[in-house]
C-alpha cells in the first residue's frame, strides 16, 4: 500500500457558445468582480480600488486570485471561483404576445413537487433553471428552505427561505410586497366593509387571510379598479422584463381554473404573464404539465395575494 496525493484535477468539455449567451464569473474574495459575460467580453484583474495604493496593490496581490489564475485580457476567455453557470439568450426572448392582447413568458421549465410540500423549493428551482441554472435541484433547495417533504415552507419563513437562497446563489432578492406589508393593509378596509355586511372581523393575531370571506376580501384589496390596475403593474413591468414573479398566495378561498393537490393553506407558485384588457393573469403551479399554465382574474389573484417577489440575476 501507498498513499496517493492529487495534484490536479479537471474536467473539460466543448461547449459553443452562441453570440446571447452570458457566462456566470463569481469573484475572489472582495478584490475581482461577481458579473455575467458576454462571449466577446474581457475579464480584467482586481478593482480599481486596489491600485489606489502601494499598500493595497501588495494586499491584493496576495489576497487575490492573481496567485492562482492569470488574467490573459483575452475576449471570450474567463474564469470563476466556486461557482457558475452558462445562460442561453436575452431574457425578453422569452416574452410571447397572443392576438387577444396576453402577454405570457414560454420556455419556463416545469418542475413537479408530486405530493411533496415542496412548493418554495420547486418555485425556485424553475426560475433558476430558467435563468439557465438547471443544475440547481430541488430538494437541495430543500434543505436551504428548511423544508419538510409533510408539512413544506411555514408561510411566514417563506420570505426568509428565498432570502437565505438567494444569498447562497449569488441572486438577487427583490420583494414587491410581503406578507406583512399585506397583512396590515388588509385588515382596516376589511373589517369596515365586514361591519356594514355583518361579517366577522379579522384581528392581526388570527390567520387572517385563512379565516377571510371571500367577497369581503376582494371589495377590500380589489374592489376598484384603480387598485387592480395598480396591482398589476408590478406584474406587468416585470414580465415585460422577461422575469416571472413568485407569487405566496393563500389557496381555497376563489375558484381555481382546475382541481389542485393542495385544496387550502400557503403556497409558492409563479406568475408568469397577463391580459391588461381582460384583467386577467397567466401563472403556473409545480405539479405537472396539467398546471402548466392557467388563468385567473386580477381581482381574485389580488385578494388572495400574501407576498410577490422576484429573483434576478446579480
Amino acid at each position: 500500500k501507498c498513499e496517493l496525493e492529487m495534484i490536479d484535477c479537471y474536467v473539460e468539455f466543448p461547449y459553443e457558445f452562441k453570440a446571447d449567451d452570458k457566462f456566470f464569473a463569481a469573484g475572489y474574495q472582495s478584490w475581482t468582480f461577481t458579473r455575467e459575460y458576454g462571449k466577446d467580453d474581457v475579464m480584467k484583474g482586481t478593482i480599481k480600488l486596489s491600485h489606489i495604493h502601494s499598500y493595497l496593490r501588495h494586499y491584493a496581490s496576495i489576497t487575490s486570485d492573481d496567485r492562482i489564475v492569470k488574467y490573459s485580457e483575452v475576449p471570450g476567455e474567463f474564469h470563476s471561483h466556486g461557482y457558475t453557470y452558462i445562460r442561453n439568450g436575452e431574457l425578453r426572448d422569452n416574452i410571447t404576445t397572443e392576438d387577444d392582447g396576453t402577454v405570457w413568458l414560454k420556455g419556463l421549465p416545469m418542475v413537479d413537487q408530486g405530493d411533496k410540500g415542496y412548493c418554495v423549493p420547486a418555485t425556485l428551482a424553475r426560475v433558476f433553471a430558467y435563468y439557465g441554472m438547471d443544475k440547481v435541484d430541488q430538494h437541495a433547495l430543500a434543505a436551504v428552505c428548511d423544508s419538510s417533504a409533510d408539512g413544506g415552507t411555514s408561510s411566514r419563513g417563506m420570505e426568509q427561505a428565498m432570502r437565505d437562497v438567494c444569498k447562497q446563489f449569488r441572486t438577487k432578492f427583490i420583494v414587491l410586497d410581503d406578507y406583512a406589508t399585506n397583512l396590515k393593509s388588509v385588515i382596516e378596509p376589511y373589517n369596515k366593509i365586514a361591519k356594514r355586511e355583518d361579517k366577522a372581523p379579522l384581528t392581526p393575531m388570527g390567520d387572517v387571510f385563512a379565516t377571510a370571506d371571500a367577497g369581503v376580501l376582494r371589495q377590500a384589496r380589489a374592489g376598484k379598479p384603480t387598485q387592480v390596475n395598480k396591482w398589476m403593474k408590478d406584474i406587468k413591468k416585470s414580465i415585460d422584463s422577461g422575469t416571472p414573479v413568485i407569487w405566496m398566495v393563500m389557496l381555497g378561498i376563489y375558484k381555481e381554473e382546475i382541481g389542485l393537490p393542495q385544496s387550502r393553506g400557503g403556497h409558492a407558485r409563479l406568475i408568469i404573464g397577463y391580459n391588461l384588457k381582460k384583467k386577467t393573469i397567466i401563472y403556473t403551479d409545480s405539479w405537472g404539465a396539467a398546471h402548466a399554465r392557467k388563468t385567473i382574474k386580477a381581482a381574485d389573484a389580488a385578494a388572495m395575494t400574501t407576498g410577490r417577489y422576484i429573483i434576478k440575476l446579480r
